[in-house]
């Protein structure tokens, strides 16, 4: 992890998955293709689990044992701007970024592990 003072403890990341609003399951297929479906998820002990298919892509990619990341997203909050204000500040890229170009949310990863 590139920046260590955003890591989280193991209890703040199952929290985040336990709250999570949305989730994302990605992994790369047989060619090289990246695989990326949003999901809705439910933790029970140290183990995700996925409504799905028994057949697809989904279910391939767990069946062929692929390394596939969780991405839980909780708190997401996206700031709304008036036309005005986006106006205001379109050109000054310090306020872009701070205003218009921010989210506020919790994320958590997790990684398959396949036994």
């Amino acid at each position: 992890m590139r920046r260590k003072d955003r890591e989280l403890s193991k209890n703040e990341a199952l929290k985040i998955i336990d709250e999570c609003e949305y989730a994302v399951i990605s992994c790369a297929g047989d060619k090289g293709e990246i695989f990326c479906l949003p999901l809705s998820i439910v933790r029970e002990n140290m183990s995700i689990f996925i409504h799905g298919a028994t057949s697809g892509g989904k279910c391939e990619n767990f069946i062929n044992g692929r390394v596939c990341k969780i991405v839980a997203v909780s708190q997401n909050a996206a700031p709304k701007l008036s036309s005005e204000f986006f106006e205001s500040i379109k050109n000054d890229h310090a306020k872009l970024g701070k205003y218009a170009f921010t989210t506020e949310y919790k994320s958590a990863i997790a990684t398959t592990v396949h036994v």
